[in-house]
């Protein structure tokens, strides 16, 4: 039995820290700062607490800096009063000279769930990496990401059993269920 056909993939209309799973997934930019609406409420919920949770994991890395498309992920602490998660996955998604194409979504994505399966997490909420111009490239990634892991020999053993891609933008929920839903059946 393969992994797809048990897992639960959902489209939800709803802001990410509202989504109960085990995991939510955070865009940051390279450097661990943040960027976009998501990050900006999560790091003012973290405070101080998950700032230097980050900067222990910055300093790990070569160049202190993430490579565009690499996840990390913290405990999420009871003092970040951010929700009951048990991690937060950082993915880097921005530097000064990136563009948002397939290659950037699709290593954005798969890295987020490859750190999920390396904790053992059975649920995790992504948000929907889109705009307007671009739905299309999101749902071919969404696609592509579920069908690649699918397709690995140890697909069975993965332990992400849920999946919520999150927006607040309920056109763009719609316009991604019809495109993906149908193709991951």
């Amino acid at each position: 039995m393969s992994w797809l056909e048990n897992l639960g993939i959902y489209f939800e209309c709803k802001e990410l820290l509202s989504i109960d799973v085990d995991a939510i997934v955070c865009p940051i930019n390279v450097d661990l700062n943040e960027y976009g609406k998501i990050s900006k409420k999560i790091f003012k919920l973290g405070q101080t607490g998950l700032i230097n949770d980050l900067s222990e994991v910055k300093n790990k890395l070569a160049n202190q800096k993430l490579v565009l498309g690499q996840a990390i992920s913290v405990d999420c602490k009871p003092i970040y009063n951010i929700g009951n998660f048990k991690k937060i996955i950082f993915v880097a998604l921005w530097d000064f000279y990136s563009e948002y194409d397939f290659n950037l979504f699709y290593k954005a994505y798969i890295n987020s769930f490859r750190e999920a399966f390396q904790h053992n997490l059975k649920s995790i909420a992504l948000p929907i990496m889109a705009y307007d111009g671009n739905l299309n490239l999101c749902g071919q990634t969404i696609i592509k990401v579920i069908r690649d892991l699918n397709y690995l020999k140890n697909s069975s053993e993965f332990s992400v059993e849920e999946i919520y891609f999150v927006t607040n933008n309920s056109s763009h929920i719609d316009l991604l269920q019809k495109e993906v839903e149908p193709k991951l059946q």
